[in-house]
């Protein structure tokens, strides 16, 4: 979570337009709410949890600023 957060700080560092900021406050939304369900279970899913993770810093990595 924490590479998540630093992800997240640098890639707004880099925004040229709103526009950039939207697509990542869209992305943090749609993973916020698929780790919040997860955390949710007992016992959490620690492999699900990693799976969209994962992904999560894959897609904030992947925007074209």
């Amino acid at each position: 979570m924490k590479n998540i957060l630093l992800i997240t700080f640098l890639s707004l560092l880099s925004c040229s337009d709103d526009s950039c900021e939207d697509e990542i406050r869209s992305i943090n939304q749609k993973y916020e709410s698929q780790v919040k369900q997860i955390n949710e279970r007992q016992p959490i899913d620690q492999i699900q949890l990693n799976l969209v993770n994962n992904a999560w810093r894959k897609e904030l990595e992947n925007i074209d600023c």
